[in-house]
């Protein structure tokens, strides 16, 4: 990608930050069509603990591939 490490790190959290947040407001949506009674913050609960679960383990991921190489 880009010859300095810093940047392709702030650009790997961008993506991630996106990818999460994306991945929140789809299991929002299709919550939103299975229990439509429910406010959208009741709906958007699941979503948020899957999204923080890819943000916390893509790190930790990251990291055991690159301590096996």
């Amino acid at each position: 990608m880009t010859e300095n490490p810093r940047q392709e790190r702030r650009i790997e959290a961008l993506v991630l930050c996106i990818v999460g947040f994306g991945f929140a407001l789809s299991v929002a949506a299709v919550n939103a069509l299975f229990f439509p009674g429910e406010s959208f913050w009741d709906n958007l609960q699941p979503g948020v603990g899957f999204a923080l679960g890819l943000v916390l383990a893509y790190p930790i991921l990251k990291w055991r591939a690159r301590r096996k190489r």
